[in-house]
């Protein structure tokens, strides 16, 4: 997988993943699936239906940015080289299972 060293939204970090997963004969990975691996995992929590870094997941890489569009303003995860690198873990050890 091709660690990027610029921060990455979620779609994107699943979008690289999958990459890798198709070239072995795997199944991808999806945004939403990587999000639910992150939650479980403790590096996001869900706090008033807002998906947002916990300390573990702040000490890997993972920050926030305020953003806005035509359905109001929100909140986005961005993840660094080593979240990158953490979700990867995640997906390899959740498909082993």
């Amino acid at each position: 997988m091709e660690i990027e060293d610029n921060l990455l939204q979620i779609s994107r970090v699943a979008d690289n993943i999958s990459a890798v997963l198709i070239r072995y004969n795997k199944p991808k990975i999806s945004g939403i699936s990587l999000n639910k691996l992150l939650v479980e995992a403790g590096f996001l929590e869900i706090t008033d239906g807002v998906k947002l870094p916990t300390n573990s997941g702040k000490e890997i890489g993972i920050s926030t940015i305020k953003r806005s569009s035509s359905h109001g303003n929100y909140t986005q995860c961005l993840f660094g080289a080593a979240a990158q690198h953490m979700c990867l873990e995640l997906v390899l050890n959740a498909q082993e299972e």
